[in-house]
């Protein structure tokens, strides 16, 4: 499979914090956790899932993940094209574009992208899979298709409650309220205020995504996909991983509450929602289908 050059990514600028400015996301890799390699992929799988679905992708391909900031990219090749996540401020030689939405890109044209009122996470997809090569941009496939948009909001972008499974005899979060410091990133998202400082100093042992450290300072920290895989911090609980989508989205001083819930409980929330993402996967693949059954030679 040949891939075509599409564009060339240049930061314009960006927020002061420690965000980072772009990255090649794809589905989770559990391969090399045995060697202490996180697993990776996208914050927020919700909002990349369906950028791929716009465009006639597998959920799984990889994107490209934007993080607050301004950006130019001048196109190359033309493609289809779909952003999906933060409600960025998006144009293509000065045309407004929408988010949550797959447009048209020519050959010549300027695509500009901008941090807009809320979200923080913006997944840009491209056909068959996108790669980046230095600031280059390539995509896996050659497609042009119509531009079509999901309507409404990923579910990631609403405001709700985070909900975790504590650990026996830990320190309960429900109800408290927290706010996410300019610190975080993809390693992990740190919250202030602090809680109780403590001298516990425990063997390492294996951390995921969505695990809560309690630091000696009483700093609190909920590991992100990027995070280290062992860790001897004290850990409160674990996020259930539908909920870090809510989580990626969340800009620096923004309020965080947590909500306890029994394993039982979240074993069933989380399947709830993973099938619910899958079933508005599947009908905009089915839509996908039918529009392309039905389009001209």
């Amino acid at each position: 499979m040949c891939a075509d050059l599409i564009g060339k990514l240049i930061k314009v600028g960006e927020w002061k914090t420690r965000l980072g400015i772009s990255h090649v996301v794809s589905a989770p890799s559990f391969r090399h956790l045995v060697h202490g390699v996180p697993t990776s992929g996208p914050f927020d799988q919700c909002s990349a899932g369906l950028s791929n679905a716009l465009i006639g992708n597998a959920p799984e391909l990889p994107t490209i993940e934007l993080c607050p900031g301004r950006f130019q990219i001048f196109i190359h090749s033309a493609t289809s094209a779909a952003l999906v996540g933060a409600d960025i401020v998006g144009a293509i030689d000065g045309r407004l574009i929408t988010p949550q939405s797959s447009f048209h890109l020519e050959a010549g044209q300027l695509l500009e992208i901008d941090a807009g009122i809320s979200g923080t996470r913006c997944y840009l997809a491209l056909p068959g899979g996108v790669s980046q090569f230095d600031n280059f941009l390539l995509a896996n496939e050659r497609r042009t298709l119509p531009p079509r948009s999901l309507g409404t909001p990923p579910r990631s972008l609403t405001k709700s409650l985070i909900r975790y499974v504590p650990f026996k005899g830990s320190i309960d979060l429900s109800g408290e309220s927290f706010t996410i410091t300019t610190r975080s990133d993809r390693t992990g998202l740190r919250l202030a205020p602090a809680i109780e400082p403590h001298l516990m100093n425990l063997l390492s042992e294996p951390a995921t995504p969505g695990v809560i450290q309690h630091t000696p300072s009483g700093e609190l920290i909920v590991l992100g996909p990027d995070g280290p895989t062992i860790g001897g911090y004290p850990k409160l609980g674990t996020v259930l991983r539908c909920d870090l989508d809510h989580l990626a989205q969340l800009r620096p001083l923004e309020f965080v509450r947590f909500s306890a819930l029994s394993r039982e409980d979240a074993v069933s929330s989380s399947k709830r929602t993973k099938s619910a993402d899958e079933r508005l996967i599947a009908a905009i693949s089915i839509d996908f289908d039918q529009r392309s059954v039905s389009s001209p030679d």
